[in-house]
Order: C-alpha cells, then structure tokens, then sequence
C-alpha cells in the first residue's frame, strides 16, 4: 500500500503502483462510457462475499407498540488501491409483509449516523420500513480514510481524482469506488432469504451522494438515487460558476475534489485524462443511462461546495423522472427535515409508485418589477407552492438570507399562475424559487423549481495565467 499526502502525489508512485512484482506496466484499460466500465465489473457485482448474523426482533424508537426485524451483515465490497475493502451493514426489515409494491425491492442508505438520530423528524430508518414497508439496508461505514494514508474521506477523494488524471486508471475514481459499495450492497440484499430484492434506491450524502447516483447510472437494479448535499451535473460549468462568482483561487473547504479552487479543477479537467473522467462520471455526458429512473437531488441554498445556479440546463436535460429539492438556508449536509421528506419521496416515487410533483418559475418584465409565474404539473393531492427569495450584493448566495415572500394554494395543473411581483434590484441581485409540498395519505412529496436571478452579478474574470 502507498502513502499519499495531499493534492501533489508524485508520478512515480502512482506508476509504481500500475506495475507488476516482475516490473512490467500494466496495460490502463480505456472505457468509453460509464455502462462500459459497470459491464466490465459485473462479475464483482454478482460474487460477493457476505456473512449475517441472526434474525432479531427489535421494538421501534419512534413508532410506540411497532417491531421491526433486523439483521446484522458484513460484506466485501471490492479491493480499492491495495486495500481489501469491508463494511458492516444492518439490515431492517418490517415486522409483516412488505408493501405489496415492495415485495422485490429495498432502500440502502451509506452512512452510520442513520442509525443514532434522537428527533423522530429526523429518522431515515423508521420512516422507510414502518411507515412505508419498505425494507432497509444501512451502511455504517464506507472506506476507512486511514487505511489508504489519508487524513479524511476527502484527502482520499483527493487521491483518487489525482491518480485517474495522471494514469487514467477508472477504478481509481474514489466516487466510483464509493459506488460499488452500493452496488455490493444491493447483491447482498438480493441474496438474503428473508429479503431477495432485486429493485433498490440508494442515497448517500455529497461524495457519498455523487457515489449514488454513480451506482443508479450503471448498475440496472437500482432504480432511484437520493443524493443529498450534491449538485454536480456538469462538472466544468458548476467549476466555471464557482470561480466566476466565488473567486477564482478561493478554496472552499481544506480537503477534497469540490474543496480545490476554481483555477486547479479547470486544469485538470484540460489534462490528457481530463475529459475521459467528465465522460465516464459526469452525468451530464450519460445520455439515457438513468432513463426511466427516479433521481431526486437535495441541497442547501446556501451549500458552499456547489453554486445554487449550478447545472440547471444539464439537469433539466437529464433522461430520468427527476425532481429537486432546494433547502432554504441549509449549508452543506443532510441533517434537515427536508432531507427525511425527500428520502421518503424518492423511495415511493421509485418503488410504489408515487406521482411525482414538479414546478417550473420564470419571470417577466414589468417596468421596475417582474412578476413570477409557476408552473406545477403533477399534483397528486392538495398542493401549496411557497416562493423563496433571497437578495445577495454579489450573486454569492453562500451566506445569503432566504425568506418566504408568498404562498399560492392549489395552483392549477399545467398552467402559468402568477405568483407576485418583485422589485428589480438597483444593485446586485435578486434569486428565488418555488418549493412545492404535495400532502398524500403515506408520503408527503417535496419539489422545488429552478432557480431565477435577476440584477447584475459580480464577475471575477479568469486571466491567462492559470
């Protein structure tokens, strides 16, 4: 195993680590899409060594007099820069028939902490299996930073993306290696006899989000990803957007892909490797691979890893059933009730067959104002749209106060509704959305619209000297 600090790992450690004892370079497979690179791995998808522990009857911490069952797991997910990589799993299933839709089908979560909130309006766990039944897998762990010689989850990200870009080796894409602990975790799931799903929604949080909608993208049996915390679509644009608005040399957090500044991710992106990396996991480059799916993405408004305006046109673009989900005032995570809505949203959307609400705002110029016009489509029960809005000196956003400016009942289905009018502002600017909530008898669906900017925002230009 290699020792890897930082961002400025040599070349001589990368292509010794792409040689064999004999001395002899190994050949760099080269994929031409993400399905190739998914094909080429699905006997480790399909061969997947796991053990389990006993079935067990558990009472559930928020729903008083209801059980759940649970069974502990163990699997191997893959062997990921010269570590054989294992994770502990807990497995929950309802305590009697799943929901008829759900018979086949299973939710996976990435993350530990799942398992330890105290708020009920925080619970990922119970929300699924009791009152959606709904089977759930929970991930406790997913790749030890320490175990590859990195300070944290991000440093090794940071490992990954660098190596790829100076060897071109996928397999060493940290999001990818991410994925294909979701896509083992689905195979085990499909192998346990009290469960044998074969359809699954998964959903992790920022890489672990980016990781999930990776794994939806190319492994058939998932059928919906939830990622929170995550809003890259287009990579080089939500890059140029960042650097246009933010600044171009500001990093944005100590470690990780999304914490290098502006100037470096656009240099590496016009590295030889850099384009087989947009292609292979930008899911703007993935044409119709999340055709049919469920992908509903959830973020802070204020999230200072991704711009609110990042990847709008991409996403509408996507070949998927999508919705969105802007939450007002939230910074980088998914610890917000919000997150627990959409997470119910996605699993009924994907497996029982929810409708799915989705809203578009545009605004037309009236003079000194513009009136907002929504648009909902979709509504399966009574609908409310709020508008949120937010004033910003720079068109920044990452410190940005959102407020509710108006609420609209009911909007009629498939048509224009003005909403209210907003002054143009004299200096800066000026965004906001619409956030759709859709009350049904099991699941309460959440959408929001894109985003509009009006005024004129600050511009750091990039100079030819990056």
């Amino acid at each position: 195993m290699f020792q890897f600090r930082g961002w400025q790992t040599s070349m001589a450690a990368i292509m010794l680590g792409a040689t064999t004892f004999a001395g002899a370079a190994e050949p760099v497979p080269v994929f031409d899409s993400l399905a190739d690179l998914f094909a080429a791995d699905a006997l480790a998808r399909t061969d997947i060594p796991f053990e389990r522990g006993d079935l067990t009857t558990v009472d559930c911490r928020f729903h008083e007099g209801r059980r759940m069952r649970r069974i502990e797991v163990t699997f191997t997910s893959q062997e990921y820069r010269g570590v054989r990589c294992s994770h502990d799993a807990v497995v929950f299933l309802p305590e009697g028939e799943p929901a008829a839709m759900a018979r086949d089908a299973a939710a996976i979560v990435l993350g530990g902490d799942s398992l330890n909130v105290t708020d009920p309006k925080l619970d990922r766990v119970e929300s699924i299996v009791v009152e959606l039944g709904v089977p759930l897998m929970v991930i406790k762990q997913a790749l030890l930073a320490n175990q590859f010689g990195a300070r944290n989850a991000g440093e090794l990200m940071s490992f990954g993306d660098l190596s790829f870009m100076e060897t071109g080796d996928a397999r060493e894409n940290g999001y990818y290696a991410l994925s294909r602990i979701f896509t083992a975790a689905a195979t085990v799931a499909g192998k346990l006899p009290e469960l044998q799903a074969k359809r699954f929604v998964v959903s992790g949080g920022s890489k672990g989000g980016m990781a999930a909608v990776i794994a939806c993208a190319g492994d058939p049996r998932i059928v919906g990803a939830f990622p929170t915390a995550w809003n890259a679509v287009d990579f080089r644009e939500g890059t140029q957007l960042k650097g246009e608005r933010w600044g171009w040399d500001v990093k944005p957090k100590p470690t990780g892909p999304a914490g290098e500044p502006a100037r470096k991710v656009l240099a590496l992106f016009d590295s030889p490797h850099g384009a087989t990396y947009r292609r292979l996991f930008e899911p703007a480059q993935w044409g119709d691979l999340l055709k049919d799916k469920v992908v509903i993405p959830a973020v802070g408004t204020n999230d200072p890893l991704y711009h609110l305006l990042a990847g709008q046109a991409a996403w509408d673009a996507l070949e998927c059933r999508k919705s969105f989900v802007r939450v007002p005032n939230y910074p980088h995570g998914g610890g917000h009730r919000q997150h627990v809505i959409g997470w119910s949203f996605t699993v009924a959307a994907a497996l029982l067959g929810r409708k799915m609400p989705t809203a578009r705002i545009e605004a037309r110029d009236e003079g000194d104002e513009v009136a907002v016009y929504v648009t909902a489509r979709g509504a399966e029960h009574a609908l409310r749209a709020v508008l949120w809005v937010a004033d910003d000196p720079t068109g920044d956003y990452r410190k940005a106060k959102w407020e509710i400016r108006q609420r609209l009942e009911n909007p009629p289905d498939g048509q224009a509704t003005l909403v209210t009018h907003l002054p143009r502002p004299a200096s800066g600017t000026t965004a906001f959305f619409v956030h759709l909530v859709d009350a049904g008898q099991t699941t309460t669906a959440i959408a929001s619209s894109n985003v509009v900017e009006i005024g004129t925002p600050v511009i750091h230009e990039l100079t030819d000297g990056r």
